[in-house]
């Protein structure tokens, strides 16, 4: 369907043409003012170093890549700071008596300190 939109040229103002000879050198006129030549390849020279060749590779080739660069981008920063609020949770829970700390926190507490006795352990040998 898209290649079939390339063929196509845009609407351009030539309402007022309805035929004849005179129509017609109207519509050259206005074909001849068009830009002609070779499409300029390469990287826009507005674009930063690293946004261009960026550009270049995957958006100007219509690649579904930006679409999974988003999505992992938005997965890592999400990660991020669910474990950043973890961590908080976690200090802020250390300063609670036993009986009012959750048992999340318990386990998670259980699960650091053997491991920590593990590698106590495995460093005195």
């Amino acid at each position: 369907m898209s290649s079939t939109k390339s063929l196509i040229p845009p609407k351009l103002s030539v309402s007022g043409i309805t035929g004849g000879a005179a129509a017609f050198s109207q519509l050259g006129d206005l074909y001849s003012k068009l830009p002609k030549g070779p499409l300029v390849e390469g990287i826009p020279h507005t674009m930063p170093r690293l946004l261009g060749r960026y550009w270049y590779r995957y958006i100007r080739t219509s690649s579904p890549a930006p679409l999974l660069h988003i999505i992992l981008g938005v997965g890592l920063v999400s990660y991020a700071i669910d474990y950043e609020l973890h961590l908080s949770k976690i200090q802020s829970n250390s300063n609670l008596p036993s009986s009012k700390r959750s048992t999340k926190f318990k386990v998670a507490r259980l699960a650091y300190q053997s491991s920590h006795e593990m590698n106590v352990r495995a460093n005195a040998n």
